[in-house]
């Protein structure tokens, strides 16, 4: 089913609230450090896990509690939402039960405090599935916005993000 009308309006009735309440919560924290370390543990503004990364063993968050803050005056420096998720992957790539979709979540959570969001689409294995049965190109880490099909191209890259994660399975 490729009735993206449908599908964006289910989005928006269901899920889009959600997006929006991790952003805010996100810009609420003060200072900056504090916003890192609640991305680190993935904790939402009901103190529990984010579902995302309720699989994660807590080691491995431990890790990223323990690596994320010492980041600060870099996250600080960054401009863009890709810097930000740079930043993230390379110090976190090789911790055993960090991944993709954990490395482009904290970026996402950071990115959101410091007010720098994704101007591309990130790929990860929901994202991937959905891009891929759109028949779009998975081969990067990346999708340019453009390349997206006529009534995705005008919601913000995140929101396309959680639309092919949450419907890979509608597109077939």
């Amino acid at each position: 089913m490729r009735n993206f009308i449908a599908i964006i309006r289910h989005y928006e009735k269901e899920h889009q609230q959600n997006t929006i309440n991790e952003i805010n919560w996100f810009r609420s924290q003060s200072p900056l450090i504090q916003a890192i370390e609640l991305a680190a543990i993935a904790k939402d503004h009901r103190g529990m896990r984010y579902s995302h990364q309720r699989r994660i063993k807590l080691s491995a968050l431990d890790t990223a509690k323990m690596v994320l803050p010492t980041m600060t005056n870099s996250f600080q420096q960054c401009r863009t939402f890709e810097q930000i998720h740079e930043l993230v992957k390379t110090r976190l790539h090789k911790v055993h039960g960090i991944g993709e979709l954990y490395i482009y979540d904290t970026s996402f959570r950071i990115g959101a405090k410091l007010t720098l969001f994704p101007e591309k689409l990130y790929l990860h294995r929901g994202v991937r599935k959905g891009a891929s049965a759109l028949s779009l190109d998975i081969a990067g880490h990346a999708i340019e916005m453009d390349t997206l099909p006529n009534e995705l191209k005008h919601l913000p890259p995140y929101e396309v993000e959680d639309i092919l994660c949450i419907y890979k399975d509608k597109f077939n």
